[in-house]
């Protein structure tokens, strides 16, 4: 009667005891948790404790025993006890009874000669679950160092009273909402505090002022509205402050007046709308500040970061700023990353960046920036990231990117360029990555990337480019991907892809291609993938894949014209395992289009698709030498109508040697028993076969 109970309140009775025996000798195994609060139990038994399912809790509090260490019979946390790298660990499995004041105590075999006052490192179990830690916990662990206990549903957290020698605390991913001023008062040699992703709203007043060797201190993603001017006063050793997405709307102008040794700060995420002129003046070794989403409605203070001359990082993207004043970074010369990322619409006066001369990443995207001054980037000459995308820029002049030869990265998609001036990368000799992608640019020039030989990724897709001159990309032996995705491109010159023996993926989907030379891949040599679908290819040349592509895996045709495939076209490509021939012309499909029999018997490949054709005939020992796991052939009408008057599987000679495991010849449906799908009979037998090589989905429809 009892098994499906999860939940039992016995609360404000007169219950003395408690056992198993009430339950008919054991607890429901559904059983949630047991609240016998403001009751007379004197104890409770070991078997009822034993029996207990794995996360039930009871509830204890108001009770007699409630104070008597001898409320039960045995320990109610069992542990595990282990010896790594030189430290004694307490692993807790599971803590079943729960009680705010209720006394602990300890069960696990001790590895060796260790005992509780051994242990420096106590943990939880990955999967065990438990509201609070009672503080008596803790009187056995008197040598404890770090205590971890993250992601537990912790919901309330003693004091530390006897961990006089813990440095770490992490307590993130829990339910804590307020802390006590005392929480940490004993622990003075504390270094580390994790609180992050909590619900903590306050914290007691003081409750940092003994940790004078605290270093880090995280309290990110809480519920936080403010810090009181004096809150760091005594934590002058603290290294990294992180209280980032928490709802703090004001930073006194004297809140880190003390944290001289302050190192990294991240106040981002929080609806914070002014930043004082003074907030950062005793920041002198500060190195990353992350000050990215805030609410700003005031422009920053020219002299901000005047006095924090080691910053390395600078994080000030997703913020309302309409200005860059040219002296807010003059003194910056240590910066290496800047992120004015998603400003709106921001404007950087000139010469803004003329003592950045550490910089390596500078973002810039999304800020609706027409024109960018020709001596912005004059003295970033270790720049080798530089991110522009989604803007408004019209034309990049040579002049604004001449002394970038260390650049690595240009990102410039999504603009309104329409033109790439012959010239424009001539110093730019080192860049690997560069996209272009979402502009107006009609045409390349043959000079445009003559001096690029490093690049090993372009990306020129959503353009207006016609036509590839054979000599576009002669001098880029290192390009591993190549985008050239919806465009016009009509003309693919002979020869245009000679030179990339380093190629692995070629993209030209969404054009308007007619031909392919039959030499247009001979050198590529390491091309891995090849996408030309969504062209006009009416046929595919035999020669066109050649032996020498004997890494080339996937080629994608689909939504062409094509009405013929020439026999022999793919034999020579051994390793390919994926083709896409969907939503064409083609009425015939054969094996030795794929293997040559004088050769290899068979060949296995993981999918082919020709559905959205017009086959009406698969040789009859196309499955006998072809091994496929996935074979589509739906919709194709003249298939379709040749088998519609068959009775059986059986009748099918294309599949009798089929070895795919789910093989579509119309609309997707199960095999049932004695199903009959648009006219095609399915014994029991067949079926029986066919799940035993896994057909599935075979339709004549």
């Amino acid at each position: 009667m009892l098994e499906s109970l999860q939940k039992l309140n016995l609360d404000n009775n007169d219950l003395q005891t408690l056992s198993t025996d009430e339950f008919g000798g054991n607890l429901p195994q559904n059983l949630e948790f047991i609240s016998i609060k403001s009751n007379s139990l004197q104890g409770i038994s070991k078997h009822l404790n034993e029996s207990l399912p794995s996360n039930a809790d009871i509830y204890l509090d108001d009770n007699p025993c409630s104070n008597d260490a001898k409320c039960i019979e045995e320990s109610v946390i069992t542990c595990e006890y282990i010896y790594n790298n030189g430290l004694y660990m307490c692993i807790i499995n599971e803590a079943k009874v729960v009680g705010y004041n209720y006394p602990y105590k300890i069960k696990g075999n001790h590895t060796g000669s260790s005992t509780n006052e051994n242990v420096k490192v106590l943990k939880a179990q990955a999967n065990s679950l438990f509201k609070f830690i009672p503080n008596v916990f803790f009187e056995e662990f008197t040598h404890l160092t770090t205590v971890n206990f993250d992601g537990k549903g912790l919901e309330y957290l003693n004091d530390f009273f006897n961990c006089n020698e813990v440095r770490i605390i992490s307590v993130e991913r829990n339910r804590l909402s307020t802390l006590s001023k005392t929480i940490f008062g004993n622990c003075t040699l504390l270094e580390l505090i994790n609180l992050e992703d909590n619900l903590i709203y306050s914290f007691g007043d003081g409750i940092l002022n003994n940790l004078m060797n605290l270093k880090y201190f995280n309290f990110g993603k809480n519920d936080l509205t403010r810090i009181t001017k004096d809150f760091f006063t005594y934590n002058k050793n603290l290294e990294s402050l992180i209280f980032h997405n928490n709802f703090i709307k004001e930073l006194p102008e004297s809140t880190f007046v003390t944290l001289k040794n302050l190192k990294n700060l991240s106040i981002r995420g929080n609806p914070i709308e002014i930043l004082y002129p003074n907030l950062l003046k005793s920041l002198e070794n500060l190195e990353e500040f992350e000050m990215q989403s805030l609410n700003l409605s005031q422009i920053i203070p020219s002299d901000l970061f005047n006095n924090s001359l080691k910053l390395r990082k600078l994080l000030m993207n997703n913020n309302n700023i309409h200005l860059i004043n040219k002296t807010l970074l003059n003194q910056q010369r240590k910066l290496e990353i800047l992120d004015l990322s998603y400003c709106n619409t921001l404007k950087i006066e000139k010469n803004s960046f003329e003592n950045l001369e550490s910089l390596k990443i500078l973002q810039l995207n999304e800020n609706q920036i027409e024109e960018i001054d020709e001596n912005l980037l004059l003295n970033v000459s270790n720049l080798s990231e530089l991110y522009l995308q989604y803007n408004n820029i019209k034309i990049l002049e040579s002049t604004t990117i001449k002394t970038l030869r260390n650049l690595k990265i240009l990102k410039i998609d999504h603009n309104k360029i329409d033109e790439i001036k012959t010239g424009v990368f001539a110093n730019l000799e080192r860049i690997e990555n560069l996209d272009f992608s979402s502009n107006q640019i009609s045409i390349i020039y043959e000079q445009t990337f003559e001096n690029n030989s490093e690049i090993t990724t372009l990306n020129f897709d959503s353009n207006q480019i016609n036509n590839l001159n054979r000599n576009i990309f002669r001098n880029l032996k290192k390009i591993e991907v190549l985008k050239m995705n919806f465009n016009k491109i009509e003309i693919i010159e002979e020869d245009t892809f000679k030179n990339l023996t380093s190629l692995k993926e070629l993209s030209l989907h969404d054009n308007q291609i007619q031909h392919l030379h039959s030499k247009m891949f001979e050198n590529c040599t390491n091309l891995e993938i090849i996408d030309l679908s969504m062209n006009f290819l009416t046929s595919i040349n035999a020669n066109i894949f050649n032996s020498t592509l004997h890494n080339l895996q996937e080629i994608n045709f689909a939504n062409n014209l094509i009405e013929n495939i020439e026999t022999k076209t793919f034999q020579r490509l051994t390793n390919l395992v994926r083709i896409n021939l969907q939503n064409n012309l083609l009425t015939a499909l054969t094996a030795n289009m794929f293997i040559d029999q004088a050769v290899t018997s068979h060949k296995i490949m993981s999918q082919i698709n020709i559905s959205h054709n017009l086959i009406n005939k698969i040789s009859s020992d196309f499955f006998k030498f072809i091994s496929v796991m996935i074979f589509d052939a739906i919709n194709n009408t003249c298939l379709n109508n040749n088998y519609r008057n068959l009775n059986s599987l059986s009748d099918l000679d294309e599949f009798k040697n089929c070895s795919a495991k789910i093989l579509e010849c119309s609309h997707s449906q199960s095999l049932n028993k004695n199903c009959e799908i648009s006219g095609l009979s399915i014994n029991d037998n067949e079926i029986k076969l066919a799940q035993e090589v896994e057909v599935y989905g075979i339709s004549a429809s």
